[in-house]
């Protein structure tokens, strides 16, 4: 006689929240889970790789009735798996088409402190990262439990689809067809895709909850469910049909649902023809109901001409003159919402450590009269005053300083124009001399750099000549440190007081990150700028210098000079100027504010 005892696995107590998330290394947080090569097929390998907020960084986690999680690619839609279905320590983590098995399904307990570990339900182990390495490229495994940060992770939720961008939204039945508004009707349709047509182009805020609004760029309207499950655009009044949940579909492709109806955007009849309407339906899972968000064009967008002059006086004459002067320009406003008074006063305070935010080393009504402490030698707290005529834009709209407002995020760049900068410059003496590297220039490896963090290639090529001259520093030439030369050509951390300690120490910061070439210093350099400022929306120089962006307002500046961002704008000018660059096709981004004075802020006096 034989008695069966019935084993309980262990189970999930619900801890995370369904959603979409970034899922940090307890080793090094700055790297995190990744799809290898952002591939889309079954077997492609999960691991660590620096944040950069790409796609393929994203998963989406969802909590299953029976107490378990899945954990899906937002890039592909496949699940994380435990490869083969093996129980052994060492067995690789990947992504794999959804089967429903035990091995697609994993237990998330918490590790403290924030973290969690993450317990394969079929094997019953935990992920790994292989060989305790929180490095980029480290591979994730299972393995058996042993507490160590090699088994804990971060959970960082995060938007599936950026905002502040304009998409073009192509169906799934025919990529070259895209949502379009019909504007006569205000119908939602579909058509070929015309790439200066704001009528196609959309652009996703994020609300809260997983729920976004989808603005068209030609209306500032958004797409509303209307009687019948017809889709029109119309004016935002927060109702539950102008909220929209995207969900993750499969091979980069996505389902746009309805808050408040919880139907599916779909393509009438599954029609390709241009004019078909688009409506809302039961979730069927086809092509007709699959969707890519494909970054728009920018060209040729400027938008400063919609300004109401009668809130943001002072703006479209002046821009209106440096477009015609430069029609190859895109000036693009950015609403920033805040209250004029509000941004001076904070830049204006001190910090939580008792620091200035924003300093001068200017005299007479730079200076705050009220405080005469030297924060640093020969630094003093600046005038509310002269914050104002710094940070107001109306005082840098020529084409010099306005460079300060240079969007960085794009990654266009021409060849030849990059050969153009260069040339007479330090840098060009790398050409040709770059062994073992995957370039074989330094203009590709500029142009390369760009594309993989998504930065201007002129910002780089301007900024490494603005950082050591034209015929370059030691820190150029190969500073040796600890008997290795050394590049920093951006003069990251590059501090002191004597040209020697400047070297030196932006020699040994180079050295920690092994930039022993041109080619690595300019690919370690873009992913710095990229992952510290770009990719949290301080993408000019103004951003980076007046932290006005984001949600923890004013504490992320990377100088306190009032003239950081003004001064190295007009260099960058200057030298777009002297070779002859002026007039390639930047972009520019200009905030505006609430409730500025009918005039410009004035020019304080040094008296």
């Amino acid at each position: 006689k034989f008695k069966f005892q019935k084993l309980e696995q262990e189970k999930s107590e619900r801890l995370i929240e369904d959603g979409v998330y970034t899922i940090r290394s307890a080793l090094n947080t700055k790297e995190v889970f990744d799809i290898a090569e952002a591939s889309y097929k079954d077997g492609a390998n999960l691991q660590l790789w620096t944040s950069t907020g790409v796609q393929q960084q994203k998963f989406e986690v969802k909590y299953l009735s029976e107490g378990y999680y899945e954990i899906k690619s937002a890039n592909s839609g496949k699940m994380l798996d435990v490869a083969g279905g093996n129980d052994e320590n060492g067995t690789n983590v990947r992504q794999y088409k959804s089967n429903g098995t035990e091995y697609q399904k994993w237990i998330i307990q918490d590790a403290g402190n924030g973290y969690f570990y993450i317990i394969s339900r079929g094997a019953e182990s935990y992920l790994d990262v292989a060989g305790d390495v929180g490095r980029e490229g480290a591979n994730i495994q299972i393995y058996e439990a042993d507490g160590t940060a090699a088994q804990k992770f971060k959970f960082e939720k995060t938007p599936i689809i950026e905002g502040n961008k304009n998409y073009n939204i192509s169906i799934a039945i025919s990529e070259t067809k895209v949502l379009d508004i019909d504007l006569p009707t205000s119908n939602l349709q579909i058509w070929e895709l015309n790439t200066q047509s704001n009528n196609q182009k959309f652009k996703l805020e994020y609300i809260e909850k997983g729920y976004y609004k989808i603005i068209c760029k030609a209306s500032n309207e958004v797409l509303t469910v209307n009687d019948g499950n017809n889709i029109i655009q119309s004016e935002y009044a927060g109702n539950d049909n102008q909220k929209w949940i995207i969900e993750v579909a499969q091979n980069g492709y996505y389902y746009i649902k309805s808050k408040g109806t919880g139907l599916y955007l779909d393509v009438t009849g599954a029609s390709s023809a241009d004019g078909t309407r688009m409506r809302v339906s039961e979730k069927k899972e086809t092509s007709s109901q699959m969707f890519k968000f494909n970054e728009a064009s920018n060209s040729n967008e400027s938008n400063f001409l919609d300004l109401d002059e009668s809130k943001y006086p002072g703006y479209k004459e002046a821009l209106q003159k440096l477009q015609e002067q430069h029609p190859n320009w895109t000036i693009r406003i950015d609403y920033t919402g805040l209250e004029w008074n509000e941004v001076l006063d904070a830049e204006h305070s001190l910090t939580d450590k008792g620091s200035a935010r924003s300093l001068t080393q200017a005299t007479g009504d730079w200076r705050d009269s009220t405080d005469t402490k030297e924060y640093e030698p020969g630094w003093y707290r600046a005038s509310k005053e002269a914050i104002a005529y710094m940070m107001d834009p109306r005082n840098s709209f020529d084409d010099e300083y306005i460079f300060q407002f240079q969007e960085l995020a794009t990654s266009t760049g021409a060849y030849s124009d990059i050969a153009n900068m260069i040339q007479g410059t330090y840098l060009t003496k790398y050409e040709g001399k770059l062994a073992g590297t995957t370039t074989d220039s330094i203009i590709n490896t500029i142009l390369a750099s760009a594309q993989q963090y998504n930065i201007s290639p002129y910002h780089l090529a301007s900024r490494m000549i603005h950082e050591q001259g034209t015929n370059g520093t030691p820190l150029s030439d190969g500073y040796v440190c600890n008997g290795t030369p050394v590049y920093n050509l951006f003069n990251i951390q590059a501090t002191g007081s004597t040209n020697e300690e400047i070297w030196k120490n932006g020699a040994v910061y180079a050295y920690n990150h092994h930039w022993f070439s041109p080619e690595l210093c300019i690919k370690g350099s873009a992913e710095f700028l990229a992952r510290d400022y770009i990719s949290i929306g301080q993408s000019t120089l103004y951003y980076q210098r007046y932290d006005v962006v984001g949600d923890e307002l004013y504490t992320h500046q990377y100088m306190t000079n009032i003239r950081g961002a003004n001064d190295e704008g007009q260099e960058m000018g200057k030298e777009y100027k002297e070779n002859g660059l002026i007039d390639l096709p930047f972009e520019f981004t200009i905030p505006v504010y609430e409730n500025m004075p009918i005039e410009k802020a004035p020019r304080p006096s040094t008296n």
